[in-house]
């Protein structure tokens, strides 16, 4: 499992960070008390790739929120990706390797930020879906949770958006691709909800294969 962090402060180019590296400044100088805006973990499994970001009601010293965001995703020293400065190049991290796997095999993967399963029964056209967050974003969310609605392209056709939601933190949120054997399934979603004063949003996504 891989998993970046993020961080954006007011008025500088966001910058990946690596584990506990410190920011540093366009100048060159490491500013470990900097004031951040938001902080942001990306973790990686096969087939799913989930991006956790807290936005604060108010700048934090880089260290104080990288501390609350990883007791968020009860994340120790995790694996990430090469610095890069985004003033001279975008840096993303590396999208999930297509996960294959035999038609009527369920698909699941859980990480800190939440559990997708799906089911494709061979020689079927249908693939349900089901997504939940995790109990350790859970007892951390203070309100509602908005689902933008779910994206998919399969066998590099997009599909319609799925429905949106906006529900209580434990929901079972699910739908269904329209796919059959051995096509490939991108599909990606997103959720935003409270975190006492902060925001809190949750990208996912990912790539699967249902073979014959």
């Amino acid at each position: 499992m891989m998993r970046t962090m993020k961080l954006r402060s007011p008025g500088i180019v966001a910058l990946t960070a690596i584990s506990a590296s410190l920011i540093v400044s366009p100048t060159g100088v490491a500013q470990a008390n900097e004031l951040v805006e938001e902080y942001s973990v990306t973790e990686q499994t096969q087939g799913l790739e989930s991006t956790l970001t807290i936005k604060f009601a108010k700048p934090l010293p880089r260290q104080s929120a990288k501390s609350q965001v990883e007791s968020l995703v009860d994340s120790a020293e995790p694996n990430v990706a090469p610095t890069h400065d985004s003033s001279r190049t975008t840096t993303q991290a590396s999208k999930s390797k297509i996960f294959k796997l035999k038609c009527s095999t369920p698909f699941g993967q859980i990480d800190s930020n939440g559990h997708i399963e799906m089911q494709h029964k061979c020689g079927s056209n249908k693939t349900p879906w089901g997504f939940w967050i995790n109990e350790n974003l859970q007892k951390r969310i203070t309100g509602k949770v908005k689902e933008r609605g779910m994206d998919s392209t399969v066998a590099g056709k997009r599909q319609g958006r799925q429905s949106d939601h906006k529900v209580d933190k434990n929901y079972h949120f699910h739908g269904t691709f329209t796919a059959k054997d051995n096509q490939t399934i991108n599909y990606s979603d997103k959720f935003s909800f409270p975190v006492g004063l902060d925001i809190g949003t949750m990208k996912i996504a990912g790539k699967v294969k249902f073979t014959s």
